[in-house]
């Protein structure tokens, strides 16, 4: 199989996969029932597509994922194509697509990842930065507190980068490239990052198969949750490749997220920064949702704050007015018997 792995650092984030219906913000709970039965009726659908496909399956635009066709994703693109509530469901998930998407394909492009990665966040979160699951999983991308400081995210008292889009895109793109480039396809990186590298690895070596499909068809391979989530992040994949195909319409008059980052000082609050930028606060603080205490942190001499692009210019004029004046800094030597009061007084 070829696949030894690296042990220390590689072997994080090994709590029970997250079910693929755990964060589905804004979604009518009728569509998602249908999902849920429409997905058990898929999970003895193990083989491949015996026929050719039929021919409306066989016109479709590829994603940029590899989809080895087989029923379980067929009669899931199906699904979304054919059946009212799924229609419904993946028009949801469109619509915050339309609006977030470029922002996260410019991420997974930079990293020369498949832009189509963007669907975990889709199927981890609704887009959603503030998204928590049961299982500590906080972000548009789930990340668990250990794997995100591992990959590099910051997580204090004053900040918890898993809640910035930027950083934690980043940070989910370095982690599944890590993922692929160990495991040697996009099914198994999926996997992993559902149900954690080290339990599909134990996976691999018991069953002697590194193939995502095989290890479906089993009867204990793999946790249903992560066959599933799987399955569903590589439907909608084809689902959003062909949405105008399938009667997706509108979704080009959604305004895309477009963000500008500008510098700002440490322990502002976001009060005076909105009002600088002409928005409510509650808007940047869902911007910036990484700082959990509705300011900078105090003590950093600078700080990245994210606004909409189209306010940038304004911000920045505003705010060379309303900031606060900062004395210089400068360098003073204490001479011997000095206290801390005679420095001041000074």
């Amino acid at each position: 199989m070829g696949l030894a792995g690296p042990a220390s650092a590689d072997e994080v984030d090994v709590a029970a996969p997250r079910g693929p219906d755990a964060l589905l913000p804004g979604v009518e709970s009728p569509e998602l029932a249908a999902l849920r039965a429409a997905e058990a009726e898929l999970s003895e659908q193990r083989g491949l597509l015996r026929e050719p496909p039929p021919p409306w399956l066989a016109r479709l635009r590829q994603p940029d994922l590899p989809v080895h066709w087989n029923e379980r994703i067929a009669r899931l693109v199906d699904f979304f194509r054919r059946n009212p509530a799924g229609r419904s469901l993946a028009s949801a998930w469109l619509r915050r697509l339309a609006h977030h998407g470029d922002l996260v394909r410019r991420r997974l492009r930079a990293q020369g990842l498949p832009e189509d990665l963007v669907y975990v966040a889709m199927v981890e979160s609704g887009f959603d930065p503030t998204a928590r699951s049961p299982a500590g999983a906080v972000g548009m991308w789930q990340f668990v507190a250990r794997t995100a400081r591992e990959y590099g995210l910051r997580i204090d008292h004053w900040v918890d980068e898993r809640m910035d889009m930027v950083a934690s895109t980043d940070a989910a793109a370095r982690y599944l490239g890590d993922l692929k480039r160990r495991l040697g396809s996009w099914e198994l990186a999926l996997a992993a990052y559902n149900m954690g590298y080290s339990a599909l690895l134990r996976a691999i070596v018991r069953y002697n198969t590194n193939d995502f499909w095989t290890l479906a068809s089993l009867e204990a391979g793999l946790p249903y949750e992560t066959v599933q989530y799987v399955t569903r992040i590589l439907a909608m994949a084809v689902v959003g490749r062909n949405a105008d195909r399938f009667g997706f319409t509108g979704l080009r008059d959604i305004e895309p997220l477009r963000l500008a980052r500008v510098e700002v000082p440490g322990g502002v609050s976001l009060a005076p920064l909105a009002r600088a930028a002409g928005m409510e606060r509650d808007e940047l603080a869902r911007l910036n949702a990484a700082l959990r205490r509705g300011r900078t942190p105090p003590g950093e001499e600078a700080w990245p704050l994210w606004l909409p692009a189209a306010r940038e210019a304004a911000f920045r004029e505003r705010w060379a007015k309303m900031r606060p004046q900062v004395p210089a800094l400068r360098t003073y030597a204490v001479r011997f018997g000095e206290t801390l009061r005679d420095v001041a007084h000074r």
